[in-house]
């Protein structure tokens, strides 16, 4: 069971993820010894990523990359197999078991803009060779919408949390929406192979101490900030996520749709998800969306039934937390990244994986 003083560390980072200690500890109602000290406690007890407590995201397509969702259903024999192509792909961004609609692997490529042909070359081999009955591919368009864990409430003497379903469907009902953001444009050509070692940094442990990223870049602290201050002005890193053990909090039921809807009827459902307290995302697609949301068991069913009632199609399913890897950001891999652009080659993307991985 989590202490309130813990309750209250993971509140103040859901708030204000960079903030500094002082400040953090001040919102908590706590010292910042005392802050500090239930952080390493958290991080001791595997609560937290043993490489930090916040993950950058990064807005692919403001470095060149586009994110594509794949849905990959197979006989249970195979996902292994899956599992391993998806490990061994340079651009592979998220994979998690999934069991429903779809019983298989969901996985997030983040592809160089006009390599998608080659992702779908090696999809389809692997559809040919039995390792997939079915694949589906969705490409996004427009940016996701990330949603972090309201810890407010969650009760951590019962175990249980408290979330207003009834009030959450009206956004919907009453039409409200919110323009889903346009892509970012992309600043590849002002970037170097430094660029992509700091945001791997970033997406590992966004608050690393800048000195520390500086010396394990090689580059001078002012340089650094110069960088930092780049991708701000340019929507480089497009939110922050908390690298809490969900299961901790009885957040062990990631529930995955897949829906077909209108774009009206999609801003509406973006407007309410955004809303959601639960650690997701929300990924606007050609034909709909695809909303990822790790909530309390007994509430998925409560999600399905308001979704079910505002879209054409729709497809349930829910994943194996335990089988979940969040890859990060590569780019400062050499075989990925060379003389200020991504590796596309058919013998990286689809020769070298097949290879790897004995198909």
């Amino acid at each position: 069971m989590l202490r309130d003083t813990e309750m209250r560390v993971l509140i103040a980072l859901h708030n204000n993820p960079l903030g500094d200690i002082n400040s953090l500890s001040r919102q908590a109602g706590i010292s910042p010894i005392t802050f500090v000290r239930s952080l390493k406690k958290l991080q001791t007890e595997g609560l937290f990523d043993k490489r930090g407590y916040v993950s950058s995201q990064i807005s692919f397509s403001a470095v060149g990359m586009e994110l594509v969702v794949v849905f990959m259903d197979a006989p249970q024999r195979n996902w292994k197999k899956i599992e391993e192509m998806c490990d061994k792909h340079p651009y592979t961004s998220y994979r998690v078991r999934c069991y429903g609609d779809t019983n298989g692997i969901f996985a997030l490529f983040a592809m160089p803009t006009g390599s998608l042909s080659w992702l779908l070359q090696l999809l389809d081999i692997m559809k040919k060779n039995g390792t997939f009955t079915d694949y589906r591919l969705h490409r996004l368009l427009n940016e996701q919408i990330y949603t972090e864990v309201d810890f407010r409430l969650y009760d951590n003497r019962l175990g249980t949390w408290s979330f207003d379903w009834d009030g959450w469907a009206k956004i919907i009902d009453k039409g409200n929406s919110v323009q889903l953001k346009e892509f970012p444009p992309t600043v590849l050509h002002h970037m170097t192979a430094v660029d992509m070692q700091v945001l791997k940094q970033l997406s590992m442990n966004a608050r690393k101490e800048k000195k520390e990223i500086a010396k394990e870049v090689g580059i001078p602290a002012y340089q650094l900030s110069r960088r930092l201050k780049f991708y701000k002005q340019n929507n480089v890193v497009g939110a922050y996520r908390i690298l809490f053990g969900l299961a901790a909090v009885n957040l062990i039921t990631p529930a995955l749709i897949e829906c077909v809807v209108d774009a009206q009827a999609k801003e509406s459902i973006a407007s309410a998800a955004s809303r959601l307290p639960f650690q997701g995302n929300f990924i606007p697609t050609g034909e709909g969306f695809v909303l990822y949301s790790t909530l309390p068991a007994p509430d998925f069913p409560k999600l399905a039934d308001v979704l079910l009632q505002h879209v054409d199609e729709a497809r349930l399913m829910w994943c194996d937390y335990a089988s979940s890897v969040r890859y990060w950001f590569e780019g400062s891999e050499q075989s990925n990244f060379r003389d200020g652009k991504w590796g596309t080659s058919k013998e990286l993307l689809v020769d070298g994986v097949l290879s790897d991985i004995g198909a």
